[in-house]
C-alpha cells in the first residue's frame, strides 16, 4: 500500500492556503495535509488600507480557517514553538507533529517597538486595528498634514504606502477636503518600489508629483515622535502620522537556525527549496536572489 505523505503548512495566510488547496487538489488521497496558523480566521490583508477608508468591513475581508476541513485539509490553530529539521517534528500548542515534508509560510513579524514612538505617535498600516484606527482619524481630519512614514526596509507589499497616498489622496477630494491637507511620503527606499527597476520607480514619482504628493526618499526615520517624524537630519511636523512599522523574520525561523545572512529565510529562486531537502518556504518569511541581482 502506497504512504500517505503528511505535508505540513506553516500559515494561514494567502500563500498557504494557495499551497495547501493546490497541493489538496494534485496529490489528492496521497497526502495528508495539515495547515497551522496562530489564528482561526484568515485575513486578507491587501484589503487593509481599503478598511482605513471605509470601503471594506472586516467581517468581509475574513474567513474561518476551521473551512478547510471540507476541502479534507486538516486545520491546527495555536503557536508553533519549535520546528525541529532534522528529526521533522512540529513543536506546537497542542502537542508535536512529524511530517515528511513542510512548506513555511509564516509571514513577517511585525516589531513596532523596534522604533521608538511608532506605537504611541503613528497609526499602523499593516494591522487590523490600525486600519480602524486611520479610518476613525481620516472621518475628523479636515486640514493639516498626512505623513506616511515607512520605517525600514525590507517590507511587505512594497506598493502599499503608494497606493495608501493615492487612495487618500482620491478620498479627501471626493469629500472636498484636500486643497486643505498636504500628503507626504517618508521612506528609507531609494525610488519607489525598487524591485521594480527604474523606469516603474520613475513612473510611480511622476505619479505623486501629479497628485502634489511630496515623496522624500533616502530618509532613516530615527524616531516618530508626537506630531512629528524625526530624521537623521531634520524633522517632519505631521498631524496624523500613518505608519508601516519595522520587520524581521519570525522567531521561530530564527530559533530553529534558518535564516541566511540575510536574516529571513533562503531558498532557491527556482524551486524554493530550503537547505533543507524536505522544507520548502514561501512568501514574505522569504529571501530569494533574482535574476537581475535583487531580492
Amino acid at each position: 500500500m502506497e504512504k500517505t505523505s503528511r505535508i505540513a503548512i506553516l500559515g494561514g495566510g494567502i500563500g498557504g492556503l494557495v499551497c495547501a488547496s493546490e497541493l489538496n487538489h494534485r496529490a489528492g488521497s496521497k497526502a495528508e495535509i495539515t495547515v497551522f496558523d496562530r489564528s482561526d480566521y484568515h485575513t486578507y490583508q491587501p484589503a487593509f488600507l481599503h478598511l482605513a477608508l471605509g470601503e471594506r468591513k472586516l467581517d468581509k475581508i475574513r474567513r474561518p480557517l476551521e473551512k478547510l476541513k471540507k476541502q479534507g485539509i486538516n486545520f491546527l490553530s495555536g503557536d508553533i514553538f519549535r520546528i525541529d529539521q532534522e528529526n521533522m517534528v512540529i513543536n506546537a500548542e497542542h502537542g508535536d507533529f512529524e511530517f515528511d515534508y513542510m512548506v513555511i509560510s509564516l509571514g513577517t513579524q511585525l516589531d513596532p517597538g523596534a522604533l521608538n514612538g511608532f506605537e504611541d505617535n503613528a497609526l499602523n498600516l499593516y494591522t487590523a486595528d490600525g486600519a480602524a484606527r486611520i479610518k476613525e482619524a481620516l472621518g475628523s481630519f479636515e486640514s493639516g498634514k498626512i505623513v506616511i512614514a515607512v520605517s525600514s526596509m525590507p517590507y511587505k507589499c512594497p506598493a502599499a504606502p503608494y497606493e495608501m497616498a493615492f487612495l487618500i489622496n482620491a478620498y479627501l477630494k471626493k469629500k472636498k477636503r484636500r486643497e486643505n491637507v498636504e500628503i507626504s511620503i517618508i521612506t528609507p527606499e531609494p525610488q519607489p518600489m525598487p524591485v521594480a527597476g527604474a523606469e516603474i520607480g520613475q513612473n510611480l514619482v511622476n505619479m505623486l508629483e501629479a497628485h502634489d504628493i511630496e515623496y522624500l526618499p533616502k530618509q532613516k526615520i530615527t524616531s516618530i515622535d508626537e506630531k512629528q517624524v524625526a530624521l537623521e537630519k531634520k524633522r517632519v511636523k505631521a498631524d496624523l502620522i500613518i505608519g508601516i512599522p519595522p520587520h524581521s523574520c519570525p522567531e521561530v525561523i530564527k530559533d530553529a537556525g534558518m535564516t541566511g545572512k540575510s536574516g529571513w529565510l533562503e531558498v532557491d529562486r527556482h524551486t524554493l527549496k530550503t537547505k533543507h531537502e524536505n522544507i520548502y518556504a514561501i512568501g514574505d518569511n522569504t529571501h530569494i536572489g533574482l535574476a537581475n541581482g535583487k531580492a
